[in-house]
């Protein structure tokens, strides 16, 4: 069924919660200069760091303003604190984060976050009004980068795809002469217009993959390129000796698709996907092909739709989770007395006399960093038409169940929302 490794499984989870972590510290922004970006290379000896945390907290003591004063050394406290116990960074190095955020609502939120790398880092410090992060997202993206032309007799797309990140770079529209000539046309005259029309758009379509995929030197930017599109077109503009031979060179395959522009791009990421080994895109659409010829099959054992899903994983029947990377549900727990009480859904709940609101977090988010035992979680996304028919058609979750079950009406409570029809 799923072929996908539980230890590259693991690190799939582990990249996305990271990634996602990365993303908040780069868009948090402080009132002042008390935002501590601390990275320590490999090997190095913590206490070096700390002495050097030691003498800037020192150093703060001469800035005038009190609140910055007292945020800085707040910053670097917390910072020491952290670090306290740890003699040598590990392999890769360590990353720390610390200070005091300004929030949508005016209020402050103190920070303090200490991880291992995926790769290398150097040493670095620095202490400003947000957190440094792009070098860290960096090394988050998968190494292979893919690129895409797609292109039909309505025009031609260019994209590209690395890990699950696929990008949109450039697309134009064309419009040529059908084959049905014009009253008052010769045949002859119409058939050179017909043909010109074809040569220009061909020229047109290699200019343009030339400067999305050729950098200043004339490199390719992309390990390997995929030309996609109705079979005329698609061979016609591959065997040209309008398309430069250095981006020919590079040709993975040609695909035959059905749609052009983005449709096309979709399928086009799915016909390719025997030459996409490694990369995260690869085993969605594994994860998701397997799921829904399971669904084809009738199979009792098979769940889908949120709702019924969480009920189920809450129940402890499920074997297998699946579940959209932007899945947009909260878990909300509610208290009432000595009594809790959960609710998923989009929107904030309304609260009945004697409520309380105790947390709210992504469902996402929960089910990654509190797995429930003996059930494998799998984290899709919605870049291939697969993962947009799963997360639009069937809500974003589903899965494998241990034994065959039926879920209980208004088992699970809702939040609603009445633009959520899913």
């Amino acid at each position: 069924m799923m072929a996908q490794s539980t230890t590259d499984n693991e690190a799939n989870l582990a990249r996305f919660l990271l990634k996602k972590r990365l993303l908040e510290l780069r868009d948090y922004q402080g009132s002042n200069t008390s935002m501590v970006t601390l990275y320590i290379r490999g090997h190095y000896q913590v206490s070096l760091t700390t002495k050097m945390l030691v003498d800037e907290q020192g150093k703060a003591d001469n800035i005038k303003d009190n609140v910055n004063r007292s945020s800085v050394q707040e910053a670097m406290g917390a910072a020491i604190e952290k670090l306290k116990g740890i003699h040598k960074a590990p392999a890769n190095g360590l990353c720390l984060f610390a200070g005091s955020v300004l929030l949508s609502d005016g209020r402050t939120k103190k920070i303090t976050y200490l991880f291992e790398p995926p790769k290398e880092v150097g040493n670095f410090y620095k202490c400003g009004k947000q957190f440094y992060v792009e070098s860290l997202l960096e090394q988050l993206d998968d190494s292979k980068k893919y690129g895409f032309i797609i292109i039909d007799g309505n025009g031609t797309l260019y994209g590209t795809l690395t890990g699950t990140a696929k990008k949109t770079l450039y697309t134009f529209t064309v419009q040529l002469q059908s084959k049905t000539r014009r009253g008052g046309q010769s045949a002859n005259r119409f058939r050179a217009l017909r043909k010109e029309q074809r040569h220009n758009y061909q020229r047109k379509a290699s200019e343009y993959a030339n400067e999305q995929f050729l950098d200043n030197e004339g490199k390719a930017i992309v390990d390997g390129l995929f030309i996609a599109g109705s079979a005329q077109f698609k061979s016609v503009f591959a065997e040209s000796e309008m398309f430069d031979a250095r981006l020919r060179a590079i040709v993975v395959d040609t695909l035959d698709i059905q749609y052009g522009m983005e449709q096309g791009f979709n399928q086009a990421i799915e016909l390719a996907r025997p030459h996409l080994q490694g990369l995260k895109i690869s085993e969605d659409i594994k994860t998701l092909s397997d799921w829904m010829a399971e669904i084809a099959k009738d199979n009792n054992k098979i769940i889908f739709g949120w709702k019924e899903t969480l009920q189920a994983y809450d129940e402890g029947v499920m074997e297998k989770l699946i579940v959209w990377d932007h899945l947009p549900h909260v878990r909300y727990t509610i208290r009432n007395g000595n009594q809790d009480r959960i609710v998923y859904g989009t929107v904030v709940p309304d609260l009945a006399k004697g409520d309380i609101l105790i947390s709210e977090e992504s469902v996402v988010d929960w089910l990654i960093e509190k797995p429930k035992k003996g059930v494998k979680l799998y984290l899709v996304s919605d870049i291939s038409s697969l993962g947009t028919q799963f997360s639009m058609g069937f809500g974003g979750l589903g899965g494998y169940l241990q034994y065959q079950w039926r879920p209980e009406a208004e088992e699970v409570e809702e939040a609603e929302d009445f633009n959520d029809f899913i």
